[in-house]
């Protein structure tokens, strides 16, 4: 599922307006950190910081993406789990308040 989750952040996410334009606010906080290093480092070790940094975000994002989709997919499990305990008994208890018997006693086989 993840690797499903992976393609759909890589191929069509990446792409929407929004996430382009945080994209951008990253890039952009990534190279003022990296431009306070330009006395202390090499260029070549300024591109592996600016790579290092920009893998650990786009990384962070897409796990952030999956685990999201995770939770959201939990919680509509547990909603219908939750909606079957709930709704069931209260369907069967509204049909024996209606007719008081008949209806319960037809679902339940009861002659």
């Amino acid at each position: 599922m993840n690797d499903l989750l992976g393609r759909i952040y890589n191929d069509v996410l990446v792409y929407e307006s929004d996430v382009v334009k945080n994209n951008k606010q990253v890039d952009e906080e990534i190279n003022r950190l990296v431009k306070s290093y330009t006395k202390q480092l090499s260029d070549e070790e300024l591109e592996k910081l600016n790579d290092l940094l920009s893998l650990t975000v786009m990384t962070t994002e897409q796990a952030g993406f999956e685990n999201g989709v995770s939770i959201v997919r939990v919680n509509h499990i547990l909603n219908f789990v939750v909606s079957l305990i709930i709704l069931y008994p209260l369907t069967f208890l509204i049909c024996y308040l209606i007719d008081k018997s008949k209806y319960f006693r037809i679902i339940f086989g009861i002659k």
